[in-house]
């Protein structure tokens, strides 16, 4: 977490926020971390330290998932501290609960949508090799980020703020290899006779696969690349024993092709100064 200072008019206040909030990123299930079992331990630690400091007058936490059990620790941490605590929605994750098996998934889809699958990969059958590759070494993560940026600001030109910057390009390059280490990226492309037409960049920890960005060729649009590199993934997913897939933050309508239910996201308030509290519930901090 971080202390940042906002402004109240002219009068300056100090703010706590998760790390990752703000500036290029738009990120999701932010969180306190603590071990299985200890949440209310840690929240509580939580809760005392930052009622005991002065110099925060608000702490606004957002987007917490409303399936976290920290979420209910710290309303009932911070009720009892004479403050005000505020809970607003914040956002929506669009997530697909997986079967265990690749052939239950495509049974359980509309027939609709196997028959579109099965004509955009016979079209691409049709006008040259399709083959799906997953980065397994540093260098092909590496190379493979590359494509992914190249691709994604082919597909929207300029109407992305995803890899605008060069500190946002350098922060993904950073994190990929740190996940790459622990084994939690998965950077998939398809290349069709060898040559990259999208890309699927997605994490995958514990039993969840996380679907972060993509990126495509225009000129495949007509053979749906974008689709058919999804309803692979996915498939893949099932694969690795993953059981839900999530979309993150936004609700495009390409995701429901896939998903089923939501996970909404909160933003948790928690102010002890009045004229923070007045502007909080105005909505103006």
């Amino acid at each position: 977490m971080r202390v940042h200072r906002r402004l109240l008019g002219v009068w300056p206040f100090e703010a706590l926020e998760f790390i990752g909030q703000g500036a290029d990123v738009t990120p999701e299930h932010l969180d306190l971390v603590a071990a299985p079992g200890l949440e209310a331990d840690v929240v509580e630690a939580f809760a005392r330290k930052i009622c005991a400091c002065e110099r925060v007058q608000l702490v606004d936490l957002r987007p917490l998932s409303t399936v976290s059990p920290n979420l209910t620790y710290l309303e009932r941490a911070l009720a009892p501290a004479g403050g005000q605590v505020r809970r607003v929605p914040d956002s929506v994750c669009p997530v697909l609960m997986l079967p265990d098996t690749p052939e239950q998934f495509l049974q359980s889809r509309s027939r609709n949508y196997r028959k579109k699958i099965r004509e955009y990969e016979r079209r691409c059958a049709r006008d040259f090799s399709l083959r799906l590759r997953c980065s397994l070494t540093a260098a092909e993560l590496h190379r493979d980020m590359a494509v992914l940026i190249d691709l994604h600001q082919r597909r929207w030109q300029g109407r992305s703020r995803a890899f605008e910057s060069p500190r946002y390009v350098a922060f993904h390059q950073q994190i990929a290899e740190l996940a790459f280490e622990r084994g939690w990226v998965r950077l998939f492309t398809l290349e069709a006779d060898g040559t990259p037409v999208a890309s699927l960049y997605c994490f995958s920890y514990g039993d969840r696969y996380y679907f972060y960005q993509a990126g495509r060729d225009p000129r495949f649009a007509r053979h749906r690349v974008g689709l058919v590199i999804m309803h692979r993934v996915v498939l893949e997913a099932i694969k690795e024993g993953a059981r839900v897939f999530d979309f993150l933050g936004g609700r495009e309508e390409y995701k429901y092709r896939w998903a089923e239910s939501d996970v909404t996201c909160v933003r948790l308030q928690y102010s002890n100064s009045r004229a923070v509290q007045t502007c909080v519930m105005r909505g103006s901090v």
